[in-house]
């Protein structure tokens, strides 16, 4: 069984080294790790041809689609039976497509898989993120991004991220009515991988930081989810809305 993990990256030098060597040692071999470069401006196009590894596939947009966008990219190109949202600052945790790929065996004819996202701090190291394991906090949210995974035929019949300057995953979750507060009825199957599967980092350039501090912007995403819920049950949230690229 093959996995595609997805992971859009925006000047994130710093962090994707971590992100795809994480990866790599996860412990299962048959997968593909396509990184969309979403016109960055630093280094990390650089960081990312350092990898000497054919299961690594970079792409690059040649103007800044934002990050729905890209992970809509990466899915597009997937050869993988399933889809791993993995952002670039974020890391896999070892063992957890071992992990996911046990469940699916368990239930196959589920098409959704989700466990936790341990938080971690500012330029924290992956061989450092393992050695404090133990000592990290879960993310609250019983859907993180970092630990969900979907079975690619999820998208071809109920579409792509939707585009949306934040939120997307959740939009998506909540088209699927897999989300707690979605209001509409369950679409897929879904179960939960009763492991931690992911860091999620947290630090000053992060996009959640940057948009919880401008209250401003966050009042207007929001209202721009709430009319994207309103819109989903018009359309009968069975169409594909994604821009094309």
């Amino acid at each position: 069984m093959k996995f595609t993990i997805i992971t859009p990256c925006y000047n994130a030098e710093k962090y994707i080294g971590d992100n795809i060597k994480s990866v790599i040692n996860n412990g299962y071999d048959n997968f593909e790790h396509i990184i969309v470069d979403d016109k960055s401006a630093d280094e990390s196009i650089e960081r990312i041809m350092e990898f000497k590894d054919d299961r690594i596939k970079l792409i690059i947009h040649h103007h800044n689609l934002k990050q729905a966008i890209a992970r809509n990219t990466a899915i597009k190109e997937s050869t993988g039976d399933w889809i791993i949202p993995l952002d670039a600052d974020d890391m896999m945790i070892p063992d957890a497509i071992h992990n996911r790929l046990a469940r699916i065996k368990e239930y196959p004819d589920y098409e959704c898989f989700y466990g936790y996202a341990l938080k971690i701090k500012g330029n924290v190291s992956y061989e450092q993120a393992i050695q404090d394991m133990n000592k990290l906090d879960r993310h609250p949210s019983r859907l993180h991004s970092q630990g969900m995974c979907y079975k690619k035929t999820v998208f071809e019949k109920f579409g792509l991220y939707y585009d949306l300057p934040t939120k997307e995953d959740k939009e998506l979750n909540y088209r699927l009515g897999i989300h707690d507060f979605s209001p509409f009825d369950k679409k897929i199957l879904s179960r939960r991988v009763h492991n931690n599967l992911a860091f999620y980092r947290r630090h000053s350039e992060s996009t959640h930081k940057i948009r919880v501090a401008d209250k401003k912007g966050d009042k207007a995403i929001i209202k721009l989810f709430n009319k994207r819920i309103e819109q989903l049950k018009k359309e009968g949230i069975t169409k594909e809305n994604t821009p094309q690229l």
